[in-house]
Formats: structure tokens, sequence, C-alpha cells
């Protein structure tokens, strides 16, 4: 029997996927990345997701984003960099809001010691330590090695393999605030009425308090007692 010519698809030219180019794609794709979240697994857009879901090819969205390129599309190339700029910033403004908030906090003291296997004590017997050997060091001694050879190699071996190496000796954890963080938050987010600033210290270099106080806190200063009239009845 005559096999059947299957038809072959026609590929689409690159010059045809580049000319799907449509003025709301800037917008539709700072849409995707900011509000949408099309984010791969390291946070950064996904590329591809986005591509396919403005209906042309990875490659082609590259070509509109590559300034070297011929095809390239300045408005839908900085919307997509506002995009990534956008999502870059949200991760940091999340840290700092993380920081700003109490947290649980892990501290580890870590000293220098020497680690390693310890050779057992004098005074065991041979098969104590062969057994020993084998678990601990991966030791093997025959029937001719004596007590003494054996605990000669168990020696050598424990000293070869020690070494120096950072330990933990303590370890405590506790809710914490980051006051640096804090600050940033108190004094930028929110209504500006409800914002925290930061004023400026005043030296009281009179001794008058009252009007330092008021200069602090923006109010006007209290009033003086009238001056006595040069005017005579």
């Amino acid at each position: 029997m005559a096999k059947k010519k299957t038809k072959k698809k026609k590929r689409k030219s690159p010059a045809a996927a580049l000319s799907k180019y449509k003025d709301t794609f800037p917008r539709m794709v700072k849409f995707l990345i900011i509000e949408a979240g099309v984010i791969n697994r390291l946070g950064d857009p996904d590329w591809k997701v986005i591509a396919k879901l403005l209906g042309v090819t990875h490659g082609t969205l590259l070509q509109w984003r590559k300034q070297s390129s011929d095809h390239y599309k300045e408005e839908f190339a900085h919307a997509c960099q506002e995009g990534v700029d956008a999502t870059e910033l949200g991760d940091v403004k999340r840290g700092v809001m993380h920081l700003a908030k109490p947290h649980l906090v892990k501290e580890k003291k870590l000293e220098l010691k020497m680690v390693g296997p310890d050779p057992p004590p004098a005074g065991w017997n041979r098969p104590d330590y062969t057994e020993w050997a084998k678990k601990h060091l991966k030791l093997k001694f025959s029937q001719k090695d004596t007590i003494a050879t054996i605990r000669r190699v168990i020696k050598i071996t424990c000293a070869k393999r020690k070494r120096e190496k950072l330990v933990v000796v303590a370890e405590k954890q506790e809710t914490k605030i980051d006051l640096g963080a804090a600050k940033i938050i108190v004094a930028n987010v929110g209504p500006k009425k409800d914002r925290w600033l930061s004023k400026e210290a005043v030296v009281i270099e009179d001794g008058n308090f009252a009007e330092a106080f008021a200069k602090a806190m923006a109010a006007p200063p209290m009033d003086k007692p009238p001056k006595e009239s040069d005017d005579k009845d």
C-alpha cells in the first residue's frame, strides 16, 4: 500500500512573528510582571511564559527588548525594565518590612576546635580494639598483628584524622526588631499625617524651657507679658 503523504506544517517566518507587535504590549507586559506576577523560581520575570501569553515566541520577545536588534521596540523594552525594577524593589520592600516587624532571630556562637576520633583508652583487650577500629576507623587487622601494633596504628590514624573545625558551642533564638528598618518604614509608609518624622534637637541655651518645648512641638511661642507703657498718666 502506498504511504499517505502527510502535509508539512508551514513554519511562520520571523518577519511575520515580529509584525505581531501591538501598541498595547508595553502596558500588558508591565501588568503581567507586576500585577499578575509571572515570575520564575529565581524571582525574575518568566519571559517564555510572558511571550506565550502575548502570542509570540520567546525569540521575538528578545528581539523587541534587545537594543541592538533591528526590531527593537523602545517603549516595550522600557516597560519590561520597569517591570523588572518594580519586582526587585518589591523584594527589597518585603525584606525591609520583615525586618521592621518582630521576627525570630537565631544566633550561634562558633569556636575553632580540633575534631576527629580519639583513640580508645588503654587496657582494652584485642577483640575490643579490632572491633572499635573497624567501626570508627574502617581498619582491619590480621591475626598476626599484636595488640601493641593495633594500639599504635589506631593512635596514628586518629592523629592523622584530627582537624580544626568551627563548632557551634552555644545557640539561642529571640524575637528582635531591626531599628534601622523600622525607622525607614515608620517614616515613609502610610498616610503622611501618621508617619513618624525625625525632629531636630533643640538646645536650651537661655534656660527658658517653655519656649524650647514650644519650638520643638512646632507650636507658636508662648505669649510674653506685655511691656510697661512709657506713657505716664
